[in-house]
């Protein structure tokens, strides 16, 4: 990713993509473990309030393995972030099924219900690069809906959306979890 950064002129100094890719790992690492990711701040828990300053217990303890006499201390392995959906599969997905998807959102009302197009991730890059489709998706949101990236005020007309949560009869997604992808995804055509 860094490598088409700089290709693309989107990052002229070095000390600006350093910073980029380590905010990249705090958001991929939030979204393995379920954390809390704001720019600029430790990881946490969702129940942590902001103004924490220190890692939960959870996220410290998996970033090294105890080493032993035989093997240095090492990094733990973390588990590969699944791509989003294809269109196939969320056209095969049943009422009740877990779908985790990305859209673009066309509109959204008051009552935290959002309609937006569904995305399918680029092969080059699969995790910032997304075209367009023309399937529909409607989904809503609760209070409880864990934000892992970004906040609730990003959630607006054009902004870029990975969604988790269960779709019903009614082909409508409820959102258990959402990263807004907005600053860090494109769309190409």
């Amino acid at each position: 990713m860094l490598l088409g950064l700089l290709r693309e002129g989107l990052v002229t100094q070095l000390s600006h993509a350093g910073y980029l890719g380590e905010e990249l790992a705090k958001a991929q690492t939030a979204l393995q473990f379920g954390l809390r990711y704001d720019q600029d701040r430790p990881l946490r828990s969702s129940e942590t309030p902001v103004n924490t300053l220190e890692a939960p217990a959870q996220a410290q303890s998996t970033e090294l393995r105890q080493p032993t006499e035989s093997q240095p201390q090492i990094p733990a392995k973390m588990p590969a972030i699944r791509q989003p959906m294809t269109l196939q599969e969320l056209q095969s997905a049943g009422a009740g099924s877990k779908v985790d998807l990305v859209l673009s959102v066309s509109e959204v009302s008051v009552s935290q219900k959002l309609t937006g197009t569904f995305l399918v991730s680029d092969e080059a890059e699969p995790f910032n690069v997304f075209h367009r489709t023309q399937e529909r998706i409607l989904a809503e949101w609760a209070p409880s809906t864990r934000i892992i990236m970004g906040v609730a005020d990003e959630i607006v007309t054009g902004a870029l959306l990975r969604i988790s949560g269960k779709i019903d009869e009614n082909r409508l997604v409820h959102v258990e979890q959402l990263v807004i992808l907005t600053k860090v995804a494109r769309i190409v055509e």
